[in-house]
């Protein structure tokens, strides 16, 4: 049902006022974004307003200015969410029963001061990554929650907004770690609510053996030890960093593909293993990769010269040691 075709009863109207008088949150979905025209001193303007309807079937309206403190560029994104309100205005003459968001998430976050501590749950909504300081931010209430984006899972760190599988507005549930209530800040935690992969990931993953996997990163730094393609093995929730065998064109992120697990370490959350065959390719998957092949290519070409240096090294030293007498 749209706002056009809802006709407001008095018995409906009487009932949404006694919700205006006594402040109760409803919540509401959010099913349609308009524009309404205005004139404010003498001049039209165009503003968004979105459509909510209640379980009972009664739709009611919220303007941009009533919705959040926050003024976003379009209020299209919330459209299919489900929301709290409080009613702002009942108008029997025009048809129409106002809504007020900022006014119920002040109500909700005053609730939640007094009552959030330490390892509480909270369903969170995902708002966006700060790829500077490495902050995730989320939505409790119209409070501002943070994550470091270490703590988003145990095995993956990711480096930018698109790393992580959540969409703005998204709903998601969160672990409170640490509270700060003379400055209202509140960090959480995804991956303190998830399961440890590689508690026992020594009795799954043999070295040696073959497994396959989706490559969830690939990261290019110069240092050795921190570049690669990382690899999430199947039915565990375990990365691996592993480098493509001589003459494979690299996967891109999202391929399937089958490694050799070349050593393991649970104690210290390592693996490195090295991709064998690319099981599923990404359709222009080349144009992506062909940079890595490079790249990987002169790193390994730089190790083998440092170890051949070595070898040299190690030959002097051996000649240069006097005979025993």
């Amino acid at each position: 049902m749209s706002l056009e075709n809802f006709k407001l009863t008095t018995e409906k109207a009487a009932e949404f006022r006694e919700y205006q008088r006594s402040e109760k949150i409803l919540s509401g979905m959010i099913t349609h974004r308009q524009s309404i025209s205005r004139v404010i001193n003498g001049e039209t303007l165009t503003v968004e307003a979105l459509e909510v309807e209640f379980p009972d079937g009664t739709i009611a309206v919220c303007n941009a200015e009533h919705f959040d403190a926050h003024k976003f560029d379009s209020l299209i994104g919330f459209v299919g969410y489900e929301e709290p309100f409080l009613v702002e205005r009942v108008d029997v003459k025009n048809n129409v029963i106002m809504l007020n968001r900022i006014k119920a998430l002040d109500i909700l976050k005053e609730n939640l001061w007094k009552t959030v501590q330490e390892q509480q749950v909270l369903l969170a909504n995902f708002r966006s990554m700060n790829v500077e300081t490495g902050k995730l931010h989320f939505n409790v209430f119209g409070q501002n929650v943070w994550m470091r984006k270490e703590d988003w899972d145990h095995t993956y760190v990711p480096e930018l907004p698109q790393d992580i599988n959540l969409q703005p507005g998204d709903d998601i549930e969160l672990q409170v770690v640490r509270i700060w209530k003379d400055q209202q800040l509140i960090q959480v935690s995804r991956k303190a609510l998830i399961p440890d992969p590689w508690i026992g990931a020594s009795d799954i993953l043999q070295v040696n053996e073959y497994y396959s996997g989706e490559v969830v990163n690939i990261s290019l730094y110069e240092r050795e030890s921190w570049q690669g393609y990382f690899v999430k093995v199947d039915k565990t929730g375990i990365v691996i960093r592993c480098t493509p065998r001589i003459g494979l064109q690299p996967p891109a992120s999202g391929d399937k593909v089958n490694f050799r697990l070349e050593y393991l370490n649970e104690d210290e959350r390592k693996g490195r293993g090295s991709i064998i065959k690319v099981v599923n390719r990404r359709e222009n998957a080349f144009n992506e990769t062909n940079r890595y092949n490079k790249f990987i290519t002169i790193s390994n070409r730089d190790i083998r010269k440092q170890q051949n240096q070595q070898r040299e090294q190690q030959r002097e030293q051996q000649h240069e040691q006097p005979l025993d007498q």
